[in-house]
């Protein structure tokens, strides 16, 4: 919770008001597994990229600042996982 807060603060100070999505938000976790499974066959197509965002943009009904934030929250957790 204060790490949020200290985000957005900082994200205040740069002109910048990104969303962003706290570590423990379970569409974090499902954004990092889905990209998981993405790149399990060792290659990511563009239209998987697109299917991915369609559906967590639809299911989750973020807009596409917030979905741009989830990916990349989403990237981060994933690279920083533990296999």
């Amino acid at each position: 919770m204060m790490f949020e807060r200290l985000q957005h603060f900082l994200a205040s100070l740069s002109g910048e008001d990104k969303p962003t999505f706290a570590a423990d938000d379970p569409r974090v976790a499902v954004m990092a597994l889905c990209i998981q499974v993405m790149e399990a066959d060792g290659k990511v197509l563009e239209v998987e990229k697109k299917a991915l965002r369609a559906r967590f943009k639809e299911f989750y009904e973020v807009d596409e600042a917030e979905l741009n934030a989830l990916v990349a929250a989403g990237t981060d957790a994933e690279s920083e996982a533990i296999d």
